[in-house]
């Protein structure tokens, strides 16, 4: 799960086949389905890919500026659609292990959508809701769907009622904001539109790529990300065992602080991907790939709370919600895992 959050998304997929073997349960099913999802999404045209702000649904590349979200979206390329239909596999096996795991219903229905198989996609989400039925993200999603079921009839009264009454809510999600702004200028209500952008621009150091770049060009005011080398610099209140991109064959002493741990081996000849995973029995481990660390996962320290995270990030911290927690992320360089308000893990990766 860690590999994929930090959008590694192929070598995560061995993990997960090799997982599925021994514990074929909704979590392994979900988590590969969400990879193969995440690789469609690499491979389709941006207008297709972030026409909406989806749920699971978040890139960072830099293909934002062909990003074009006025009429219909392209064609799936044949790459993408069979990532897709793997996608989508996989969420219907996680599915059947598990009829009341809410995630893989929601990525069930992201899918379908992006296959254009509508009529299933709001089969899914229905499904999603019937598990939960005052969640945000289920009921955005819903709204999206039913916006695009029928060109036949017009869902804008119901779709709009939805997404205002969602933006009235506390702590409502970004991508509600975004979305609803995406839908008011495809309806050609550029007023109600330019004030939304706007708005959305006044929280860009929030917003993710490429959604950013996006409120950046439709907005009046500036949606700049604060510049990283203008920052103070970043304050990580832990320590490393081993230093992320350390070549473990050249540095003795990360050889001897690993002597005792307990190391499990994998290679994948066909995959080229060769390495251990590292424990040291207290909480923390380590990710190897050839011989180098490319990840390290500690307990967060006693006095971890979100307030110290967002210090040590200069308040860049990007949240999003995973099942069962929330994931604070700073520019891809680490992730704290946030569980019931408590700092559970710190994930650290080579950058």
């Amino acid at each position: 799960m860690r590999l994929a959050h930090f959008q590694r998304y192929e070598d995560a997929v061995y993990f997960f086949r090799e997982f599925q073997k021994t514990f074929p349960a909704r979590e392994t099913f979900n988590n590969l389905g969400y990879c193969y999802l995440q690789m469609a999404i690499k491979a389709m045209d941006p207008a297709a890919a972030y026409r909406y702000w989806l749920p699971s649904v978040l890139d960072g590349s830099s293909r934002a500026e062909s990003l074009a979200l006025r009429g219909g979206a392209p064609a799936l390329s044949e790459q993408a659609r069979e990532l897709l239909q793997e996608a989508a596999t996989c969420f219907k096996q996680a599915n059947e292990a598990d009829p009341h795991y809410l995630p893989s219903r929601v990525n069930l229905a992201v899918t379908d959508l992006y296959l254009g198989e509508i009529y299933q996609a709001r089969a899914a989400v229905e499904a999603a809701r019937r598990l939960a039925p005052e969640d945000a993200e289920v009921l955005e999603l819903r709204a999206l769907i039913i916006f695009r079921e029928d060109p036949l009839v017009d869902m804008w009264p119901q779709t709009m009622q939805i997404l205002q009454r969602l933006i009235d809510t506390p702590g409502a999600p970004l991508s509600v904001h975004y979305n609803r702004a995406v839908l008011l200028e495809e309806r050609g209500r550029t007023g109600e539109a330019q004030l939304a952008w706007d708005e959305l621009a006044q929280m860009a150091d929030k917003l993710p790529e490429p959604f950013r770049s996006k409120v950046g060009r439709s907005s009046g005011l500036s949606a700049t990300a604060p510049d990283c080398a203008a920052a103070t610099g970043e304050k990580r209140p832990w320590a490393l065992p081993v230093r992320v991109g350390e070549d473990l064959l050249e540095n003795a002493t990360a050889q001897q602080t690993l002597a005792g741990w307990n190391k499990i081996d994998f290679t994948w000849p066909q995959e080229q991907l060769v390495g251990h995973i590292y424990r040291d029995g207290a909480g923390t481990a380590l990710l190897e790939i050839d011989d180098f660390v490319e990840m390290v996962v500690i307990p967060a320290p006693a006095a971890s709370t979100v307030i110290t995270l967002e210090a040590a990030a200069d308040g860049r911290l990007q949240q999003s919600n995973i099942a069962g927690g929330t994931l604070y992320n700073y520019q891809n360089r680490w992730s704290a895992l946030v569980r019931n308000g408590q700092v559970v893990e710190i994930w650290i990766v080579k950058h």
